[in-house]
């Protein structure tokens, strides 16, 4: 397994190794939940230097099928994921953190009894780290939009 040396393969060979126990391509596939609780373990440690790019287009789609992971047995799978989306969120710019989030309440809308998706809004949350000053258009799009959203949920 070789990737090229460009952005954004050269972030992502970081993810491969030699050794199949290790290697995140391998194991975030495999049918043992341990192995690919590994494997998004090891995404967490990838996010820190990769680009908006690689986030967006690499690593959250990645990311994405472990939270329609259903069961006790994939807990483990499920918390480690809501770990790194949280790390993604704190990189994202505040244009690509509100679609992601305003994507993780519409899945909320249609599954609001799901705690995952009820978690996953909670993790992207988590990773808010824009500066809101009087006036501002974050300030207008959280007011106008995203906590009357939040609120019609915590009334049902």
């Amino acid at each position: 397994q070789t990737f090229p040396d460009t952005v954004p393969w050269s972030h992502l060979a970081a993810l491969a190794d030699q050794d199949p126990e290790v290697d995140f391509f391998n194991n975030i596939t495999h049918i043992q939940t341990h192995r690919r609780t590994r494997a998004v373990a090891r995404m967490k440690g990838s996010v820190e230097g990769a680009s908006v790019e690689v986030l967006w287009n690499y690593l959250l789609p990645l990311l994405s099928p472990v939270f329609s992971l259903s069961g006790n047995k994939h807990h483990n799978t499920v918390t480690e994921g809501l770990g790194v989306l949280t790390e993604i969120s704190l990189k994202l710019p505040w244009s690509k953190f509100l679609k992601l989030l305003q994507r993780a309440l519409k899945d909320l809308a249609a599954r609001v009894e799901d705690k995952t998706t009820v978690k996953v809004v909670g993790a992207i949350l988590a990773g808010f780290h824009e500066t809101v000053v009087p006036g501002s258009k974050i300030l207008s799009t959280l007011t106008s939009q995203i906590l009357p959203r939040m609120q019609e949920f915590l009334t049902r």
